[in-house]
């Protein structure tokens, strides 16, 4: 499970100068919100209907945060980027945990 402490976001103020690190790790959330939904979509659009999209939905936005969390600008990749792998991952490990089989047992049934 993700924890997360007010004093950790210390990282966020350069985002938006001006405002307080809760404001800009808020505002980036928000920000990325719809691209989320839209990478939620295109994944549930491959599943089966039992598989509920919001639940897709609501572990892509655990990642987002966890981008938020995560993100290190010195390293030269762009946040959009960023949070797309880690609300992509973030959806794909849902889903795994979610499965009753093994990646290896699915790996070996194909």
């Amino acid at each position: 499970m993700l924890r997360y402490s007010s004093t950790s976001y210390q990282h966020a103020k350069p985002f938006l100068p001006g405002h307080s690190a809760a404001e800009a790790r808020e505002s980036l959330i928000i920000d990325h919100l719809p691209k989320v939904k839209y990478i939620a979509d295109r994944i549930a659009a491959k599943l089966p209907p039992s598989v509920e999209r919001d639940d897709l939905y609501g572990a892509g936005v655990l990642g987002l945060m966890d981008a938020v969390e995560r993100y290190d600008e010195s390293r030269g990749v762009a946040f959009s980027t960023f949070a797309e792998m880690r609300v992509r991952g973030a959806i794909l490990d849902n889903l795994r945990s979610l499965d009753w089989a093994p990646r290896s047992l699915r790996r070996r049934a194909l």
